[in-house]
């Protein structure tokens, strides 16, 4: 993590760089970890970036869906409130 709570995967995710998720989960990135000043997890950040493919592998390798955030949103709330724009 970098001084400001964002993971390498954080990063991987807001960028919808799958090879690089798949490459960090399998290497013990943390799936949920959430960043200290929103609380988004890598989840969250492929969905407020609108990346569908960085969505997808994280949810099929198992991210925690249910967490929330500082606001109290989940994943599935940034979805509905159209975060995740078709790219």
């Amino acid at each position: 993590m970098d001084k400001g709570g964002y993971s390498a995967l954080m990063l991987a995710a807001s960028n919808n760089h799958v090879q690089s998720i798949v490459y960090l989960e399998a290497k013990g990135a943390d799936l949920n970890l959430q960043d200290d000043s929103m609380g988004w997890t890598a989840l969250i950040w492929a969905v407020k970036q609108g990346h569908q493919d960085a969505m997808t592998a994280l949810f099929a390798l198992e991210a925690d869906a249910s967490l929330t955030d500082h606001e109290g949103k989940t994943v599935y709330d940034w979805i509905r409130a159209g975060s995740l724009e078709p790219e």
